[in-house]
């Protein structure tokens, strides 16, 4: 009786553990949950530029579940925007840790390095984004790439990248205006121009493109065609950065 009892309670006592087991993971599914879903609105009031509410749902998923890459990922760009480099980096890191494998955090990654100017740093995260064979847009990370080498000026290493965003997206559009502004930079100025006539076949007209079509034409010389794009800059953009630098410094 005794060894029956003495079984019948040790089942017991493990159906209980099974069922405790089960409800915590239960319990630890809907935290995960929940801090994906926090995540995920977080990185929506990151873009939106509603800092407070961003950091709120971050530091709410982060509490959820800390081995949640994207609310690390997110919480690091918001710790950049809001100038705090070290918790930024902090923060990459662990993204990284929790998921190296992802190309889109090493692409983030690499754009912070750039901004604070590690730029071999961030070449070697740009690169591994660009050779993952996973990553569906490797041209985002390589025209990244190129565009840091360009505010490092670091021209020809910006030329390479840049030819193999190209080769690897013939239509991507931003390559075509970064090759434009490299070309406009190494004063050859008909190659940018021809570059920027690419660059408007697929992108939009922007701030920054009629800024740098202005630009190559100014320098070469057709002070008519660099007015026609200065009038469609204040026309369009008047409040951009852009009209603010040609009003401190018109063509005439």
């Amino acid at each position: 009786m005794t060894a029956k009892f003495t079984s019948l309670a040790l089942a017991g006592l493990l159906l209980m553990l099974q069922g405790c087991a089960g409800s915590g993971e239960t319990s630890l599914e809907k935290r995960r949950d929940a801090a994906q879903y926090n995540a995920q609105l977080g990185a929506q009031y990151l873009q939106r530029g509603e800092l407070d509410q961003a950091r709120e749902k971050l530091l709410k998923a982060l509490d959820q579940d800390d081995s949640n890459a994207l609310a690390h990922v997110t919480y690091a760009k918001l710790q950049f925007r809001v100038q705090n480099p070290t918790s930024a980096d902090v923060h990459f890191k662990r993204a990284l840790e929790l998921e190296p494998d992802e190309a889109e955090h090493r692409n983030s990654y690499g754009i912070y390095l750039c901004e604070i100017a590690r730029f071999d740093d961030a070449q070697k995260q740009f690169r591994a984004a660009a050779d993952n064979p996973y990553y569906r847009t490797p041209e985002f990370a390589l025209d990244n790439a190129g565009l840091c080498m360009l505010d490092g000026n670091r021209l020809d290493d910006a030329e390479g990248y840049l030819r193999e965003a190209l080769r690897v997206n013939p239509q991507f559009a931003n390559a075509y205006l970064h090759m434009a502004d490299l070309m406009h930079r190494k004063q050859r100025l008909t190659v940018a121009d021809a570059y920027y006539q690419r660059y408007k076949a697929y992108g939009p007209e922007t701030a920054e493109s009629l800024w740098l079509g202005l630009k190559i034409k100014r320098d070469a010389g057709d002070l008519s065609s660099a007015e026609a794009f200065a009038s469609r800059l204040l026309n369009q953009f008047p409040a951009s950065q852009e009209a603010g630098e040609y009003l401190s410094r018109p063509i005439r």
